[in-house]
């Protein structure tokens, strides 16, 4: 058995289960550029290759038009066979760069920012499951994969306690204008700091009503944090919990404007989906209250970077906690990173850490290991994102020939 780890592979070595299962299968590490490289040249490969399968299949229709020609033949009775990416013998076909050993796997496991497009998975005909190191699976083509019947997995609910921690942070963080107060103190400058922020006012976290964007596990493991700093906690969600779990957790819903013209802090809960990419744009900004905080422990893609600068420079909102940004890594000229030196203040950045503490990793790489096991038994794994189970299910229902039960 062997697997292929998509990440950083000293992380992937020090978290890895030292469980008998875990030993016995063999590891092929790739690095996240070496992973986007695969997936690239393949694509690129396969494009080659179809405009030359197209190139053929025309020179070859051609000279058999001329031919029918020459012999007096209808050209448009003529069945020539075409010539397709599936009946080009395989030793003509590019498979990109993947490594020989790799193409053997029946597991992958793929740091939660790794690409897995379907030219990678293509290239891997025994693989049987892939699983997100983190919660996020955006990057992997859960369509792909499940036209394959191979299971996609994430790490669900495992970090929700440590991106709470982070999120509780930012907020405090703006509220107390940490940065700015820790350069003015290296500055010598503690004395002037401490008087305009008394004079400007400092509001405690308790005296805020929190909105939060999704209610998913992080958002509910936030809201059990902020209750005992004694705030007031309101929730969208696209389908409303019951009475009793909103009783649990302290919220209250409310539609999406009314909790941005309402809250104080907005804390974003959500996937990235076609759906939430870019939700938070000018309009959305726009409905929040002047002196209301945005905070971003979710994914960096929520948010249009133009227009969260541009609510920062012209005083939209008071201020932004972002413990992620698109895109990811951050680039130099990131246009949040150039901020005019009078609102730079209002802006807190995190490097993405929220849900990468100690204790997290070892739960998700236990989960991937145990998921791995379990799928090599034939068993269903836990946490699945994809449709495989309805398409296998299908399968079953259709014909019980051990071809179709893989």
């Amino acid at each position: 058995m062997k697997a292929i780890l998509i990440g950083n592979r000293e992380r992937f070595e020090k978290f890895y289960p030292n469980t008998p299962f875990a030993n016995t299968v063999e590891k092929v590490y790739l690095t996240l550029e070496q992973a986007r490289a695969v997936g690239e040249q393949s694509a690129e490969a396969r494009s080659v290759e179809a405009r030359s399968v197209e190139a053929q299949s025309a020179e070859a229709q051609s000279a058999e038009a001329q031919s029918a020609e020459k012999q007096g033949t209808d050209t448009g009775t003529l069945q020539s066979e075409t010539r397709t990416a599936e009946n080009i013998p395989s030793e003509t076909r590019t498979a990109g760069n993947l490594p020989t050993d790799a193409r053997d796997a029946e597991f992958l496991a793929a740091d939660a920012i790794a690409q897995v497009p379907e030219s990678l998975i293509a290239q891997v005909p025994s693989l049987k499951i892939i699983h997100s190191e983190g919660v996020a699976y955006n990057g992997i083509d859960c369509a792909a994969a499940a036209k394959r019947n191979i299971y996609v997995c994430n790490n669900r609910g495992v970090n929700a306690d440590a991106v709470a921690e982070q999120t509780i942070l930012l907020m405090l963080g703006l509220l107390r204008s940490v940065t700015a107060g820790d350069a003015a103190v290296r500055a010598g400058g503690q004395i002037q700091r401490k008087e305009s922020m008394m004079v400007n006012g400092i509001r405690e976290l308790g005296e805020c009503r929190v909105g939060l964007i999704g209610f998913g596990d992080i958002a509910k493991a936030t809201a059990r944090r902020l209750t005992a700093f004694g705030c007031e906690i309101y929730y969208h969600a696209s389908h409303r919990k019951t009475p009793d779990l909103e009783a649990e957790y302290g919220v209250t819903w409310l539609e999406t404007e009314e909790l941005l013209n309402t809250c104080d802090i907005i804390s974003l809960h959500i996937p990235v989906t076609p759906e939430t990419t870019g939700m938070v744009n000018e309009g959305f900004l726009k409905k929040m209250k002047h002196d209301a905080y945005l905070i971003n422990t979710s994914r960096g893609e929520i948010v249009e970077n133009a227009a969260l600068c541009k609510a920062l420079t012209e005083g939209w909102i008071a201020g932004a906690g972002l413990d992620t940004i698109a895109p990811e890594p951050v680039t130099a000229d990131h246009p949040l990173l150039h901020l005019p030196a009078e609102v730079e203040d209002r802006l807190l950045f995190s490097p993405h850490i929220g849900g990468v503490t100690t204790g997290v990793f070892r739960k998700a790489h236990r989960n991937i290991w145990t998921a791995f096991e379990q799928v090599s038994k034939g068993e269903r794994p836990a946490n699945v994102v994809n449709d495989f189970h309805s398409r296998f299910c299908a399968s079953r229902s259709v014909s019980r020939h051990p071809q179709n039960e893989k």
